[in-house]
């Protein structure tokens, strides 16, 4: 029943980001969906693809990873979902259960929104190699990664992350 939720909720996200989609060259890959617990990682061309994906796997969504500020609303960007096969707790319970060494969009995250009640940090190099960024909290999303982790500027700069 939740993952349906979470699947419900992601086709609205989607359909929003469709006529984004639509201005991007057809043969590029817009959307990915990368599998924290299997390593896995594909990219489409269209949401309808990520829907299809989505739907047919038992994967919960608990970050959207955009390549521009506010969302990918305003220019035509990357869009990675994270999925994990287990939701995230409103408690820090360790975050070696969801973490990406290295990021498809190496450098081009520049706004996030996690679900689930997720908590997310970032690291500037691949492997979890310091500097890091503090932990966001929980229900808080970021629309410019220049001020949400207050004077430190994230934007473009996370190479790895972990979430809990």
């Amino acid at each position: 029943m939740r993952t349906k939720q979470l699947l419900a909720g992601l086709f609205v996200l989607l359909a929003t980001l469709t006529s984004t989609a639509a201005a991007a060259s057809a043969d590029e890959a817009r959307y990915c969906v990368t599998d924290l617990a299997t390593g896995t990682e594909e990219c489409y061309t269209s949401s309808e693809a990520v829907q299809r994906d989505l739907a047919a796997s038992e994967a919960v969504p608990v970050l959207y990873a955009y390549q521009h500020i506010n969302y990918n609303r305003d220019e035509d960007g990357l869009l990675t979902i994270f999925t994990s096969p287990t939701t995230c707790t409103t408690a820090y319970d360790n975050e070696l259960n969801k973490k990406r060494a290295t990021l498809v969009q190496h450098k081009m995250i520049s706004s996030w929104a996690t679900a689930d009640y997720c908590r997310v940090r970032f690291w500037e190099n691949q492997n979890f190699v310091l500097p890091q960024s503090a932990l966001s909290h929980v229900g808080t999303d970021c629309p410019d990664m220049r001020t949400c982790f207050g004077s430190q500027n994230w934007n473009d700069r996370a190479a790895s992350l972990a979430l809990t």
